[in-house]
């Protein structure tokens, strides 16, 4: 008998480690640059934000791997595709609910990150948020236009980039604050009111809030030729996104309580750590990490909607760039609401709904389609 083809294939490293750099890009974006979230869900447990991180990510990492997989084996592309594959016989009803509410992260997703570049651009320069705001949509709808290849080597530029930077800043955090830090360690410290459930729930939910980046995966994902792809993808961007959430959290943890209910407290400890130099770094940091999202968020809806550009358009570029100038504009009036109005509002329930949406089907139902999918295509070839 015949071994399946696709394991006995050489795996394209070099594919694998640029797909989960678009994965860590839709990861590392305004929530993530100012430590807001990740000190909600991660250091705001105490001495357990050393492993929550990484347990996370590997979670993540098996709703990715069986999005890469899906997208692989029934050549689904976009989004919606392997909704449809997931969700059958199910997906005309479910696959709208899912357009509404990927839409809807999509436009949240840029508004949050071009409210930011608008911040920062007013700070350190006086311009006019919507202005800055602007600028960061234009450099990602040109990016985008020009197609998957484009975003997957530039989110893997960036993504060295941003792991240069945050390697720099966090061992130096944590290195010049080890007493304070190793103290909450050593004693498990963890803030009142804090409980197993608590922490399981954040694990979830955290997990919930980065499974809507699988979506800008799966539309990178069509050069992927066999199952170590996207096994080695998975597991790279685990590797990636959990060591660099560690270092985060754990830079922030030198400093509780004082970092609870800030805006920025991963700004707030480096600032602690290095004063006067904290906002070059900081300004560098999380443009880096706006752009990176910024084109992985526009290029993944774009691609989707394309479907929905009449037939008449016919060049390629032409097709994303409509959709792309859709979003983007959508994307700024989102951003008038700020960021603050923006994680403390609508962002806290798309979780919620993302745990049924995504993180429950992709990992139960989703291994199910694809392995039935790998036997015929195994049984094809055999009798080929």
């Amino acid at each position: 008998m015949k071994t399946n083809e696709s394991k006995q294939q050489k795996a394209n490293l070099k594919l694998s480690y640029e797909l989960a750099s678009v994965w860590f890009g839709a990861h590392v974006g305004p929530g993530f640059a100012t430590g807001a979230m990740l000190c909600i869900y991660f250091t705001g447990c105490g001495w357990n934000a050393l492993w929550m991180p990484m347990v996370t990510m590997i979670l993540e990492g098996i709703v990715f791997y069986s999005a890469m997989e899906t997208a692989r084996t029934y050549h689904a592309f976009t989004y919606r595709k392997v909704v449809d594959v997931i969700f059958a016989p199910f997906n005309k009803v479910i696959g709208p609910i899912v357009d509404i509410v990927t839409c809807w992260t999509g436009f949240l997703g840029l508004g949050v990150t071009f409210a930011a570049c608008g911040t920062i651009m007013n700070s350190m320069l006086g311009w006019p948020e919507l202005v800055g705001s602007t600028l960061m949509a234009v450099i990602s709808i040109v990016i985008a236009i020009y197609g998957q290849k484009l975003v997957r080597k530039v989110s893997g530029i960036l993504s060295i980039a941003l792991l240069a930077v945050l390697i720099v800043t966090c061992v130096g955090t944590i290195a010049l604050q080890w007493d304070t830090l190793a103290g909450y360690i050593t004693s498990r410290y963890v803030p009142e009111g804090v409980t197993g459930w608590n922490i399981f729930m954040y694990i979830i939910l955290y997990c919930a809030f980065c499974s809507g980046h699988s979506n800008h995966v799966v539309a990178c994902s069509d050069a992927i030729t066999c199952e170590k792809e996207s096994r080695w993808a998975a597991i790279f961007g685990a590797l990636m996104n959990g060591s660099m959430m560690t270092l985060v959290v754990l830079s922030m943890l030198a400093f509780v309580p004082d970092v609870f209910g800030m805006d920025s407290p991963f700004v707030y400890a480096l600032g602690q750590t290095f004063p006067g130099a904290v906002s070059i770094i900081y300004a560098v940091f999380l443009n880096l990490a706006l752009a990176s999202s910024g084109v992985t968020i526009v290029y993944g809806l774009a691609k989707r909607a394309q479907d929905w550009v009449p037939k008449s358009v016919e060049k390629e570029t032409s097709r994303l760039l409509i959709p792309s100038l859709i979003f983007s504009v959508a994307g700024i009036a989102v951003s008038s609401m700020g960021l603050y109005g923006l994680f403390s509002g609508p962002f806290k329930y798309n979780n919620y709904v993302y745990i049924f949406m995504v993180v429950i089907p992709y990992i139960f139902i989703a291994p199910m389609k694809y392995r039935k999918k790998q036997r015929e295509l195994d049984q094809q070839a055999q009798q080929s």
